[in-house]
């Protein structure tokens, strides 16, 4: 082989090379974004955006029409008292930011109810 040619193969070796290198990094980086983790933390916040927002709506309309609100208040009283379930994600959906802490609603914090022995149940030997 001549010297240009070995010249222009080693330009396009090292051409080739910074392309891999390139892909390399971006394939790191795209795998960075779709991690598990990093999936829950983005919806997790787009979550909390739109909730303030829809939550910023509800009271503007809310309060510029007070007989609907009474309405829509005394009929969601109705449904949360016949559907225990719908408490739980009404209590999801109006919880503040504030108060969205992990350590707010750990079970770790509250205190442990000492367990029962039932009356009938076999002692337990060592």
């Amino acid at each position: 082989m001549s010297e240009r040619s070995l010249a222009r193969l080693a330009r396009a070796e090292k051409t080739a090379s910074d392309a891999r290198l390139r892909m390399s990094e971006t394939l790191d980086e795209i795998q960075e974004k779709l991690s598990p983790s990093n999936i829950l933390i983005e919806a997790t916040r787009a979550f909390h955006e739109k909730r303030a927002e829809v939550q910023s709506q509800v009271m503007t309309s809310l309060l510029s029409r007070p007989v609907l609100a009474t309405a829509i208040l005394s009929g969601l009283g109705w449904a949360l008292r016949k559907k225990p379930g719908l408490a739980a994600l009404l209590n999801l959906f109006l919880r503040g930011s504030a108060t969205s802490s992990p350590s707010a609603h750990s079970t770790a914090s509250r205190p442990q109810r000492p367990r029962r022995r039932r009356a009938n149940a076999p002692e337990e030997t060592a």
